[in-house]
């Protein structure tokens, strides 16, 4: 059974250019090696590794972020709390806004509650 190292490389989304970057080989080598299955061990066990598969039956292992996926995945989160703080900064630039929709709930629901609930006048110290 021989891994088809293109199929491998499209699945994870990563260009060649990438893995070229990532293992340390140089993209016309990797090239070779998904069109004409030609290249040495040390090359097609990189490959493996980059792509997080078993060298030992050329099948998936337990699955293991590649440092290009973390790299991805850190990203996405930083553009979500990014996101977070500008919705946060324009919050409060305009208090009269609600900064979530979780804000909005609990802010009607304050509101409903003190229509029920009886003001009493503060009764001056003496």
């Amino acid at each position: 059974m021989s891994l088809d190292y293109k199929k491998a490389r499209e699945t994870l989304g990563l260009k060649l250019r990438e893995v070229a970057k990532l293992s340390g080989w140089g993209v016309g080598t990797i090239s070779d090696l998904e069109r004409e299955g030609v290249g040495s061990d040390r090359l097609k066990d990189k490959l493996m590794e980059v792509y997080g598969l078993s060298k030992i039956i050329d099948a998936p292992a337990v699955p293991v972020e590649t440092e290009l996926e973390i790299w991805r995945r850190r990203a996405r989160t930083a553009e979500l709390q990014l996101a977070d703080l500008r919705a946060e900064l324009r919050r409060l630039a305009d208090p009269g806004q609600p900064s979530s929709r979780l804000d909005q709930i609990a802010g009607s629901n304050l509101e409903t509650h003190a229509r029920r609930v009886p003001v009493h006048p503060k009764v001056p110290r003496e």
